[in-house]
């Protein structure tokens, strides 16, 4: 594998990733059964289709109708049919929304013309640029609350333990941090993911002197850094707190493919495989999935009252560490709750074609303002248990502070682009 994937070079593997198969998706759980085709169909992020299809077994119309299609994000490559066009499935909120505005414009995606009816929202796991003045063409609506941790596999030996007994790393104030000076950048996530490692092994050193090497696979590197494929959500929303923009434009700080058995594999959001399969490798990982695949492997039913969802454990043995000394979670397992205060949260939207609210009088039902059935659903035999909570996530009701801004559950109009 290169060091390196050269800028020339980045235009053929974005359209590349599209079509290299991905890994064992996180739930197997495309719509089935009447009705069919659903009112309310989306595609998009691998973060929040498990949240979604937990959602699409239990809302329901007035007559008791099902309501929500959500079509996973993998297997890749795969096709799907949500209602009458068959179109390449989209894996990713990048891919998802694209999709969208294609069936909203009569637009093509990879290739294929949507229509208007085939998608009415998309799944995304990270925000973009707002319209001040709020009146842009599509709503990103918060859904909940996830945070994103570093994961490595529960043997690696090298990222350092703290007084609890767990892994943890610093996020960081700025790429190339080097607090005592003596040229020797300090171990932190900016600097691991941020730090420009061309065609070498660059050393980090933590608060007791002690040195890491960092860098690609092959190399003999200590850490191996890797972020998810193309169109990830997750993989904008960490490069954004690791460079300060939206993606990795060189890709000399961090993969998203890895070798396997002489093969190019890519990095799927949010699935430990990476992890077992190269020596030191660290990826970018979801809390609220991680917390949902626990949930899984502690009891292999658990999820079962929600028909036809099946979450997959598929951490293959990665743990995810502190940073700056807080917890990704809170609570014992398999009952554990999302930090909500962790350092890397983030919001997470359903994203819909304002004019559809008015014009689909169901996508406003369920998505439009706090008392929409997303954020009330329960859990089947549960009077308390929230849905969304019961995949992980943080509940946004009566408000969440998120770096300075206030997200509620429903607002359609705050957070809006062209």
């Amino acid at each position: 594998m290169k060091t390196i994937w050269r800028r020339a070079l980045a235009a053929v593997l974005a359209t590349v990733a599209g079509l290299a198969f991905g890994n064992a998706p996180a739930a197997h759980a495309d719509p089935s059964g009447a009705p069919a085709p659903r009112v309310l169909n989306g595609v998009g992020s691998d973060t929040t289709q498990d949240i979604n299809n937990g959602l699409a077994a239990v809302v329901k119309d007035g007559s008791g109708n099902l309501l929500l299609g959500s079509w996973d994000a993998t297997p890749q490559p795969s096709t799907i049919t949500p209602v009458t066009t068959t179109f390449p499935r989209p894996d990713g909120s990048g891919a998802g929304i694209s999709a969208l505005r294609a069936a909203k414009t009569g637009g093509t995606y990879q290739g294929v013309t949507l229509l208007n009816e085939d998608l009415q929202f998309a799944r995304s796991s990270s925000g973009a640029t707002w319209k001040k003045d709020g009146n842009g063409a599509y709503a990103y609506v918060p859904l909940a609350v996830d945070a994103v941790s570093f994961a490595v596999s529960n043997t690696n030996s090298v990222i350092p333990i703290n007084g609890v007994g767990k892994r943890e790393l610093p996020l960081g104030t700025t790429i190339g941090q080097d607090s005592d000076g003596n040229g020797v950048p300090d171990l932190t996530l900016k600097n691991i993911y941020g730090y420009d490692r061309t065609n070498q092994i660059i050393t980090l050193e933590d608060s007791t002197g002690t040195d890491y090497t960092v860098g690609a696979q092959g190399t003999g590197a200590q850490i191996v850094p890797f972020v998810p494929q193309i169109n990830s959500g997750t993989r904008k929303f960490f490069a954004e707190k690791i460079l300060g923009s939206g993606d990795w434009v060189a890709a000399d700080r961090a993969d998203w493919a890895y070798t396997k058995a002489g093969s190019p594999v890519d990095v799927q959001e949010h699935d430990g495989s990476v992890l077992q399969d190269v020596p030191g490798a660290i990826t970018p990982f979801s809390i609220a999935s991680w917390i949902a695949q626990n949930k899984k492997a502690s009891s292999s039913t658990y999820f079962d009252v929600y028909s036809g969802v099946s979450v997959t454990d598929r951490r293959h043995g990665a743990v995810l560490g502190y940073v700056n000394g807080e917890a990704p979670y809170t609570g014992t397992s398999p009952s554990l709750s999302l930090n909500t205060s962790f350092p890397l949260a983030r919001p997470v939207f359903t994203v819909v074609k304002v004019s559809d609210l008015t014009a689909i009088p169901a996508l406003a039902d369920v998505f439009q303002g706090g008392n929409a059935k997303a954020y009330t659903a329960k859990r089947p035999g549960s009077l308390t248990q929230l849905v969304v909570t019961d995949f992980g996530f943080g509940n946004l009701t009566g408000g969440v502070p998120i770096n300075g801004v206030t997200y509620n559950p429903g607002d359609t109009t705050s957070f809006t682009v062209d």
